[in-house]
């Protein structure tokens, strides 16, 4: 699955594990291992619908988007 990210902050603290904005959460080892690994099952499947199995990540399908993706 493609991700793009509307906050390069954040894509910034996801890559690198640090970002001035973010200051406090880069310091919390706990936030960012569950940060990037939530990255990671984003990135791991082909299909938003795959999403569907975690329910931590409470991925919810919008009605008028069902169609767009997959």
């Amino acid at each position: 699955m493609e991700i793009s990210f509307d906050d390069k902050d954040l894509e910034e603290l996801i890559f690198t594990g640090k970002n001035r904005k973010y200051k406090k959460l880069s310091k919390d080892k706990v936030f960012m291992k569950a940060l990037v690994d939530v990255y990671n099952y984003m990135n791991a499947v082909s299909c938003v619908k795959d999403l569907k199995p975690y329910s931590f990540l409470h991925y919810e399908v919008l009605k008028t988007y069902r169609s767009k993706f997959c």
